[in-house]
């Protein structure tokens, strides 16, 4: 047989090895690992501070992390806390005021019938009880089926509760006791040959993985922002609590701010609000180019992929592994692509002819 041909079949059944042992590392391994490698991320990203302050005052590693750990979780508790109770006033607003956007809404709808009437052929009145009548079937399988599916639920969501917080004092303990030994334990792993290809894969994933969660989650931030402040200038009174929404709504490659927007600019028209629409729809143009314009320049060539190939890991990455497989499908893809180079300069192997 031909030796070159052998060398593409190596190649090719090392790109499907580690392509299944990735899925399967990120599927059952992630889950379980994940506490120990956000505590070494943190104790890594914490070592230039450690070391300076250090040199000014001999105390302990450990516990300038433990220190450090408990500042930054006080300021994030803190924001938090600001943020959860204005989304959870403004959802007390909400529910206190139903029955008056209920009948605003059926006045929305009645508008919007009368508006289609002429095109559709069908009275205003008829199209809007079937829509009323469609809307009440919907309700009521709601109610029927799903809030009950969520209070049988209740014990399970308070055990998920409790093991976040287990995760997050892992976390925590890991942090510190990594921080401690740091330098000890980077010298004592750095004896093994597995340490050079575990660090240079790492140096990669950080630059490129880390490059694209921090764009993300940026860009994440400024749609929310953008979207929070356009509905303030109509004074919607859930400007924080909807801006949040169509923020993390844009994360989505399938839906997007225009899900929301689209939509709701389209109601307004009807409706003969043009202001409000108008406001609405130069929102979306916003969001649309401010994701065009940052996408690029954040994330840049540092993937080393086309954009097409990132929207079909997030949506197989959706398919594979939930929500989470916006984030886990591209760095799945880094991940395989980082082994596999390792792999072939190791072995002199390539797919080439």
């Amino acid at each position: 047989m031909n030796w070159k041909l052998t060398k593409r079949k190596k190649a090719t059944l090392v790109m499907i090895a580690v392509t299944i042992a990735v899925y399967l590392g990120m599927k059952y391994l992630l889950p379980l690992v994940i506490p120990f490698l956000a505590a070494l991320f943190l104790a890594r990203f914490m070592q230039p501070l450690i070391r300076k302050i250090r040199k000014k005052i001999k105390i302990n590693s450990g516990l300038l992390a433990g220190i450090f750990l408990l500042i930054a979780g006080g300021l994030l508790f803190f924001l938090l806390f600001l943020l959860t109770e204005k989304l959870i006033s403004q959802i007390v607003y909400l529910l206190n005021h139903l029955s008056l956007y209920e009948s605003r809404l059926r006045n929305i709808l009645y508008g919007c019938c009368c508006s289609l009437e002429d095109w559709i052929k069908i009275p205003a009145e008829q199209l809007q009880n079937i829509i009323l009548e469609n809307i009440t079937v919907f309700i009521e399988n709601l109610q029927v089926n799903l809030i009950p599916r969520i209070m049988n639920q209740s014990v399970n969501y308070i055990r998920i509760f409790v093991e976040i917080l287990g995760v997050v004092l892992i976390t925590v303990i890991s942090t510190i006791l990594i921080a401690k030994d740091f330098d000890k334990l980077k010298e004592c792993n750095s004896k093994y040959i597995y340490y050079r290809y575990i660090q240079n894969l790492g140096h990669h994933l950080m630059a490129a993985g880390g490059s694209y969660l921090k764009a993300q989650l940026l860009i994440m931030t400024i749609i929310a922002v953008i979207c929070t402040l356009g509905l303030l200038l109509l004074r919607n009174p859930y400007a924080l609590l909807a801006g949040i929404g169509i923020g993390l709504l844009d994360a989505l490659p399938v839906f997007g701010t225009g899900s929301v927007l689209i939509p709701w600019v389209i109601i307004e028209l009807l409706r003969g609000n043009f202001f409000q629409a108008a406001i609405l729809f130069t929102i979306y143009i916003i969001c649309s180019c401010t994701r065009e314009f940052l996408e690029p320049k954040l994330i840049g060539d540092k993937l080393g992929f086309p954009p097409i190939v990132i929207i079909i890991t997030i949506y197989i990455g959706l398919k594979l592994f939930g929500i989470t497989g916006v984030f886990l499908g591209p760095i799945s893809l880094l991940l395989i692509g980082e082994i596999v180079r390792e792999i072939f300069i190791h072995y002199n192997l390539s797919l080439k002819k």
